[in-house]
């Protein structure tokens, strides 16, 4: 049985006052998951990430006449399957790697980073959390308990390298709603995006060069990032711009040729277009191209999660053989890889190094 990491990185209260003011608090905020294995908690999740604006903008009464009454009658059990194939014994992987990515931080910081509720804080200089856009632990409840602690300072780090408004817009929405609640409002930063960061082009470029170590080079890499509507980037959201920039940036790092790396865009939902080409009709006609061995990156999560361990690794990778190709490889995604708290640790650094103690 996988050995839980729970007591470790799970607190009740907060406390030392004194601590906690002196210290930011940087949060790392994931996009979420279901709290556990049922129709009911995939149901809340489900309605709880539809029902924000940044995923869905038609007009609320149409959509969510559609959510509740469609939707949400028939996805949480079919969502349910495909969460069931993923799960770990300890529960879900997001929430497994969010907590193995805060637990490496802390280390990295001399181990005087500890949970932003105070336990075992007499030595702290910097608290590093974890929380989720949609589900628990959630944005308020994390914000609310550290400011009622006496918090001042806090840190958001939404875990998307490429900004989107879908993503990163919308942990800022939860974020302000929170402060609108507060008497007492803490300053407060956020961190964008890190799409050209030369640490996180190198993280990727090492996880490809273990693949191929490993695997040998495949014929042809792709870069699946999760789409978004192409009409949101008409209206302004430069996420396609950032994902093309990254892709770019580890094309020359690879040192390969524009013929032997592609990126593409999965887990469309709805009717509009999205940004194009679309995972599932690219790994066709590959496969009809007489392409047969090829390996995917998912650039753009932090963390596997449903759509990188069900999606990628497994449904994309029946439609490539069911096409003809012959050998398809997920590659990981960075997770606490040691090269991401790299990452990681330099753009908590970068932030904090000048802010007023």
């Amino acid at each position: 049985m996988t050995k839980s990491i729970e007591p470790q990185i799970r607190g009740s209260c907060f406390s030392m006052q004194e601590e906690i003011k002196s210290a930011p608090l940087v949060l790392l905020v994931n996009l979420g998951t279901p709290e556990r294995l049922t129709v009911k908690a995939v149901r809340n999740y489900l309605s709880e990430f539809l029902s924000d604006r940044r995923i869905i903008d038609l007009p609320r009464s149409l959509w969510f006449l559609i959510l509740h009454g469609i939707i949400l009658r028939l996805r949480p059990k079919k969502t349910l399957r495909l969460y069931q194939k993923i799960w770990r014994e300890d529960g879900s992987p997001l929430i497994y790697f969010a907590k193995k990515q805060v637990l490496a931080l802390r280390k990295r910081f001399d181990g005087k980073a500890q949970q932003a509720d105070g336990k075992n804080c007499a030595r702290n200089n910097i608290h590093i959390d974890y929380c989720c856009r949609y589900g628990a632990p959630n944005v308020q409840e994390k914000i609310t308990g550290f400011v009622r602690a006496g918090g001042k300072r806090i840190l958001i780090i939404p875990m998307y390298p490429q900004y989107s408004s879908t993503t990163t817009a919308s942990v800022l929405d939860a974020v302000y709603r929170t402060m609108l609640s507060l008497r007492c409002v803490p300053e407060w930063r956020f961190i964008r995006d890190w799409h050209r960061h030369h640490l996180y082009i190198s993280a990727l470029a090492d996880s490809y060069r273990k693949y191929e170590k490993e695997q040998g080079k495949p014929e042809k890499l792709l870069l699946s990032f999760h789409g978004i509507p192409k009409r949101y980037c008409e209206e302004g959201d430069d996420y396609r711009e950032q994902v093309l920039a990254t892709a770019e940036l580890l094309r020359q790092e690879l040192n390969f040729s524009e013929d032997e790396i592609a990126v593409i865009f999965q887990s469309r939902f709805g009717w509009e277009e999205w940004l194009k080409p679309y995972a599932e009709d690219e790994l066709v006609q590959l496969a009809n191209a007489g392409v047969r061995k090829i390996a995917l990156m998912c650039p753009g999560f932090c963390a596997d999660c449903l759509e990188t361990l069900e999606e990628t690794a497994m449904r994309n990778r029946e439609v490539f053989l069911s096409a003809g190709g012959s050998e398809y490889h997920y590659i990981p995604a960075l997770n606490d890889e040691r090269a991401h708290i790299d990452l990681l640790a330099d753009l908590i650094n970068s932030e904090l190094k000048n802010w007023e103690k």
